[in-house]
């Protein structure tokens, strides 16, 4: 019995012809609400990606595998299901198909575009001007997801897209990894195939230093890395 809540459950050496082998516990992917979770989303198409890449990944030496957890509760959200049991939290056409082997529509997760190959560092202040072209056939499919992949470390980030759809980053202080963005589900469903454009403004923030080691100087500890991903399937 094995209980592993990595994204690719790796299985240790054994002879499956004579032993059963099951994983016990594996998934906890949660939906961020309220609570805790072991590998937390801020939507449901991202966790159900993640949940279609883990069960595609199980090996075929398993005699089983039981995810974790069937319903939300106290102070854990990482369920299938709400901690009322009303509301299931992954599209459930997806996890119908993956749960009987048909892997036709699985989720894709593509990075499309990025800022720079390379995250900027040792910055006080950055200001930036970009454009893309996303190159994208809107009537292929109407299940397009968009998102920031991003990492600012002691920093506040001002991304103004297009113009006028204004973004602000300043949760450094309890992010401090690479993790993705949901953008709004129009951003740019409505305009595939123009031209768009980010305006970036990037600054050290010295409160999100408070209680940290200050024997270095602050520059070296900036750093800001932006993708643009798609999701889709």
């Amino acid at each position: 019995d094995i209980h592993d809540y990595s994204k690719k459950v790796l299985l240790p050496s054994f002879n499956d012809e004579k032993r059963a082998s099951v994983i016990g516990e594996c998934g906890g992917l949660g939906l961020i609400k309220s609570g805790w979770s072991y590998h937390a989303y801020n939507d449901r198409y991202l966790m159900t990606y993640a949940f279609e890449q883990l069960i595609i990944n199980l090996s075929s030496r398993l005699s089983a595998a039981i995810y974790t957890q069937l319903s939300d509760v106290e102070n854990e959200s990482n369920g299938i299901f709400t901690y009322n049991r009303e509301e299931i939290k992954f599209p459930t056409t997806h996890i119908k198909r993956v749960l009987t082997n048909d892997y036709s529509h699985l989720y894709k997760l593509k990075h499309i575009w990025n800022l720079t190959s390379i995250p900027y560092t040792n910055y006080t202040k950055l200001s930036l001007s970009k454009s893309l072209d996303l190159m994208i056939d809107n009537n292929s499919t109407d299940d397009i997801h968009f998102y920031f992949y991003v990492r600012y470390l002691y920093s506040q980030v001002n991304i103004t897209i297009d113009h006028h759809h204004q973004m602000i980053l300043n949760h450094t202080h309890i992010i401090k990894d690479y993790h993705y963005i949901p953008l709004p589900s129009n951003l740019f469903r409505n305009s595939i195939r123009q031209k768009h454009f980010l305006d970036i403004h990037v600054h050290y923030i010295s409160s999100f230093d408070k209680g940290e080691d200050k024997s270095y100087v602050y520059p070296n500890r900036t750093s800001f890395y932006l993708n643009l991903v798609m999701l889709f399937a």
